[in-house]
């Protein structure tokens, strides 16, 4: 076999084993490390741009909330033109309260019965 131009003389390929122990703890040390800020720096990258997309998350939250908003005052002016503008609100807000209301109670139903279903014991740890 050739040996590559890299090769290191051959006095320098005679290790004990307790050398060739130490070397070895010293570079998979070294691996260890430099893979572990290989990962932080992976991590972090990702971190922020999974903060990144949150904080659009967020302020599309808002600009929809927003629009909502408008929606509300165009149906009050709607309304308004039909009857007082007070009353026109009154309406809206009326209604917007009772949709409110029986999301909440739905809510409300599906929770408690999933908190049962949870309570109850599954048919497979009944076996005794």
């Amino acid at each position: 076999m050739e040996r590559s131009s890299t090769a290191q003389p051959s006095h320098d390929l005679e290790h004990s084993a307790g050398e060739l122990a130490k070397m070895m703890s010293e570079q998979v040390s070294a691996l260890i490390r430099h893979e572990l800020k290989l990962a932080q720096l992976e991590m972090t990258g990702k971190g922020k741009q999974a903060a990144l997309g949150v904080g659009m998350f967020g302020v599309s939250g808002l600009v929809a909330l927003d629009g909502v908003g408008c929606l509300i005052a165009c149906a009050i002016i709607a309304i308004s033109a039909v009857v007082a503008a007070w009353l026109a609100a009154l309406t809206v807000d009326v209604v917007l309260l009772a949709a409110a209301g029986v999301a909440a109670l739905v809510g409300e139903r599906r929770v408690l019965r999933r908190l049962r279903c949870l309570s109850r014991p599954s048919p497979m740890s009944r076996s005794t």
